[in-house]
């Protein structure tokens, strides 16, 4: 693979829904070139769709040069004979860390899901900035904070494998099993680590679709999500805090406002049901 980070800059620089439809037209556009250039290998640089879908996002661009596609009179021309990122890699790392996202905002209270978050983020980027530091891209499965913040939560090993981290048996024996990120390519990391930096992002759009919102479901249906998550015991989310606090210490509770039938919505800070997110 080449040395471009663009695919990863397009995850870090722009909304998760968005990057997942850019990311599956590129790799649509990628593979179509591939299998017939002289039929595929051409698009008007025009293109509403491309420009809605991929141009339009800050780095999208770059992101269509780093899949061999370049800029000639009015249309972009697929090259064969370039280089180019590994967009379906890129797409899978992105789905299984949004997907994982998803099962721990559903399957915890928002503090729990919080704690888990925000240790699994330091350990992907811990790696990202010392990739070639071994002690970085290990954990001992007897760690503390890892045990009582990641492991306790429900999809806490779903969350740490997003970014890379399973666990391996010690390697003498009666040696400690460890958690341990062998990802080469740190680019994938950086995807990864992308979509979790935007983890309110993530769980609002799903929250927006959960209630029916249009502009949610044509997302939805153009970036092949998945399918609404259903009401836990005859809740339904009526709202979510309008940003994130992610990265403030102590931020507050981000429960969101759930309504039982038709009566009133009452909050439920406190409570210890699970975010249905």
């Amino acid at each position: 693979m080449p040395s471009s980070d663009a695919l990863a800059v397009l995850v870090e620089r722009n909304d998760p829904e968005r990057t997942l439809v850019a990311l599956n037209m590129l790799s649509t556009l990628l593979t179509k070139a591939k299998e017939d250039a002289a039929k595929y290998g051409s698009v008007k640089s025009g293109s509403k769709a491309l420009a809605s879908k991929v141009l339009q996002l800050e780095g999208g661009v770059v992101a269509l040069e780093c899949i061999g596609f370049r800029l000639q009179d009015d249309a972009y021309v697929f090259d064969a004979s370039a280089e180019s990122e590994d967009v379906a890699a890129a797409l899978a790392v992105f789905e299984a860390a949004r997907t994982a996202l998803l099962g721990l905002g559903d399957g915890n209270v928002p503090d729990v899901a919080l704690a888990a978050l925000k240790l699994v983020c330091i350990y992907a980027q811990n790696v990202v900035d010392a990739p070639d530091d071994a002690s970085k891209r290990r954990v001992n499965a007897v760690n503390k904070a890892l045990q009582s913040r990641v492991l306790s939560a429900s999809g806490g090993r779903a969350l740490l494998a997003a970014v890379g981290f399973e666990e391996r048996a010690g390697g003498e024996a009666g040696g400690e099993a460890v958690f341990a990120c062998d990802w080469a390519d740190v680019r994938l990391l950086r995807v990864a680590l992308g979509v979790l930096k935007r983890a309110s992002d993530v769980w609002s759009a799903e929250a927006a679709r959960s209630l029916g919102a249009p502009d949610a479901q044509a997302g939805a249906a153009e970036a092949k999500a998945a399918a609404p998550a259903e009401a836990v015991a005859g809740f339904n989310i009526r709202q979510l805090p309008p940003a994130s606090r992610l990265g403030v210490p102590g931020a507050a509770d981000m429960q969101p406002v759930l309504v039982l039938g038709e009566g009133e919505p009452r909050h439920t800070h406190g409570s210890t049901r699970r975010c249905p997110l």
